[in-house]
């Protein structure tokens, strides 16, 4: 018997779009719904990227352009627990070499002072130096971040190495501009503008379903936060109800598009 999907609308641009999202079958915790979540974001992406083409302007991303690996990436739990079992199901080898990247990369953030020393539970957030708003936080570990280069543990040759597992937010984020400017991030390069953020969606469903406080975690903390964490992700939930839980936490038309026709 085929899996069951369910048709969404997707209110984007003015427009509407439908996609056929599959349902996770039977019960399962929340990483059942991440087929869905990928889907969501490919096809949203692709309207965005379509958008964009008609008005004149063309993604510049490829392979072996790895600057935006050198960024903040963060993460929702769900995505966190993910990443920690592609890295358990790869070979010996390559599973150590990765866990040692992830090792040096915490390291260099400690030593520059952007990661407080390991303690009695989870590290989930960098050290900001500012005690303004929660998005100048973020802006002031960004940049401080991106300065030290530390290159996704992930980066391999400059493209992705688990290109078919990363997470949704490496999904929604497209440049149109020249990929200079992707060596920097003084907001000269410009990224497609997003309908909506499929990668807070799952830190939403995760918060509803879990009581996992929905705050992102840094991609680096990955690995450390599954270990701190143990076992599964979450109890058990029935398919329609993860699936329900990840689309009530889409808000659609958050980010606006500033270079845009009127």
């Amino acid at each position: 018997m085929p899996p069951s999907t369910r048709r969404v609308a997707l209110p984007v641009w003015g427009g509407e779009r439908t996609v056929d999202l599959p349902v996770p079958g039977g019960r399962g915790t929340l990483l059942a719904v991440l087929p869905a979540a990928r889907k969501m974001t490919l096809e949203m992406m692709r309207l965005s990227e379509q958008r964009e083409l008609r008005e004149g302007r063309k993604v510049s991303c490829k392979a072996g352009c790895g600057s935006c690996c050198r960024q903040l990436v963060p993460i929702s739990s769900v995505e966190a627990k993910s990443l920690a079992n592609v890295v358990e199901r790869m070979p010996r080898p390559k599973r150590e070499a990765i866990k040692r990247k992830f090792d040096a990369a915490l390291a260099k953030l400690e030593e520059a002072g952007l990661l407080f020393a390991a303690g009695d539970g989870p590290r989930t957030s960098l050290v900001s130096q500012v005690d303004d708003s929660e998005s100048d936080a973020w802006a002031d570990v960004s940049k401080r971040y991106f300065a030290l280069e530390i290159a996704c543990p992930f980066l391999e040759k400059e493209s992705c190495g688990i290109y078919e597992d990363r997470p949704l937010i490496c999904r929604e984020y497209l440049v149109t501009s020249d990929p200079s400017h992707c060596r920097s991030i003084d907001g000269n390069a410009r990224a497609v503008p997003r309908p909506a953020f499929p990668s807070r969606a799952l830190a939403h469903a995760a918060e509803v379903l879990d009581g996992i406080p929905s705050s992102s975690i840094p991609l680096v903390l990955a690995l450390e936060w599954a270990e701190w964490m143990g076992g599964e992700l979450g109890a058990d939930h029935a398919g329609d109800e993860v699936l329900d839980a990840f689309l009530d936490g889409l808000v659609w038309g958050e980010e606006l598009d500033e270079n845009a026709d009127p």
